[in-house]
């Protein structure tokens, strides 16, 4: 990998109030805001190669140095979040590094055998953004997250 910056670490939850409320007591910070992921013609989610209507909850924190993401799978629209979630139970997620290059990144680690399992887009002014996760667990135990900007 060619960066030293993460800037994201995830967890998935099954109940996002109260794992929420938690993390914002511990950390002494105002409750975060939850809100719903957009629907697949938004999101142009993939999963596992094909469209993806999956969504969830989510409710991010940023810190001085980091950002912490709470993400709950909603119904039982096929997702890797759900996938995640009912295999390995809640918890840790993924970490996520911002790229600058995450379409040559994410070839890169294709070839070397790490296939993305989801990737979609988000709206985000200046610019969109662009997610992939590629499942790592045999390796470092999680998943890892690519953020970078789509360029259309």
């Amino acid at each position: 990998m060619k960066t030293d910056q993460v800037v994201q670490i995830g967890f998935l939850v099954k109940d996002i109030e109260k794992t929420a409320r938690a993390w914002a007591d511990f950390l002494g910070v105002e409750m975060p805001e939850i809100f719903m992921t957009g629907p697949q013609e938004e999101t142009h989610a993939v999963y596992r190669g094909k469209p993806c209507p999956g969504r969830i909850r989510q409710a991010c924190m940023d810190l001085a140095n980091i950002q912490l993401e709470l993400i709950e799978p909603i119904g039982e629209e096929p997702s890797y979040w759900k996938e995640c979630l009912d295999r390995d139970g809640e918890g840790l997620h993924h970490i996520a590094f911002r790229m600058d290059d995450s379409e040559r990144e994410l070839k890169e680690f294709e070839q070397q055998g790490h296939p993305v399992m989801q990737q979609g887009e988000w709206k985000e002014e200046p610019h969109n953004g662009f997610y992939a996760y590629l499942d790592m667990q045999d390796s470092l135990k999680c998943v890892i997250e690519l953020l970078g900007h789509v360029k259309h």
